[in-house]
C-alpha cells in the first residue's frame, strides 16, 4: 500500500505539473497572439506613415514646380520690361537726333509723346506682371 500511495502521489504531481505546463503553454499562446496583433498594428502604422511621406514628397515636388514656374515668369517679365525700356530709349534717341529728323517739330513732339505714353503703358503693365510673378514666387516658396 505504501508503494501505491507513493505512485499515486507521483501521479498527482505529474498531473499537476502537466496542468501547469498546459497553463503556461496557453499563456504563451495568448502572448504570441497579442504580439502578432501589436506587430500588425505597427505594420499598418508604418504603411500609413510611408503613404503620408509619399504624399508629402508629391506636394513638395508640386510646390517646387510652382516656384520654378514663378521664377521663369518673373525672369520673362523682367526681360520684357528691359526690352520695353530699351525700345523707349531708342525711340527717344531717334526723336532727339536732329540728323534723323525729317518731320516737323510738332510731329516730332507728338511722336515723342506717343512713345513716352507707350513706354509708360508697357512699363506699368510689365511692372504689374512682375509683381504678380514675384507674389506667385513668394507664395510658392512660403508653401
Amino acid at each position: 500500500e505504501g508503494v501505491i500511495q507513493e505512485l499515486r502521489t507521483k501521479l498527482e504531481a505529474a498531473v499537476a505539473e502537466g496542468d501547469a505546463f498546459r497553463r503556461d503553454a496557453a499563456d504563451c499562446a495568448r502572448r504570441a497572439e497579442a504580439a502578432e496583433a501589436v506587430a500588425a498594428r505597427r505594420a499598418a502604422e508604418a504603411e500609413a506613415a510611408a503613404a503620408a511621406a509619399s504624399h508629402a514628397r508629391e506636394e513638395v515636388a508640386a510646390l517646387q514646380g510652382q516656384r520654378d514656374e514663378a521664377r521663369r515668369e518673373t525672369a520673362a517679365a523682367r526681360r520684357d520690361l528691359a526690352d520695353a525700356s530699351a525700345a523707349a530709349e531708342e525711340a527717344e534717341a531717334a526723336l532727339d537726333s536732329r540728323a534723323d529728323m525729317s518731320v516737323t517739330t510738332a510731329q516730332a513732339l507728338r511722336l515723342r509723346a506717343e512713345a513716352a505714353d507707350r513706354f509708360e503703358e508697357l512699363s506699368v503693365s510689365l511692372q504689374a506682371k512682375l509683381k504678380e510673378a514675384e507674389a506667385a514666387k513668394a507664395e510658392a516658396e512660403a508653401e
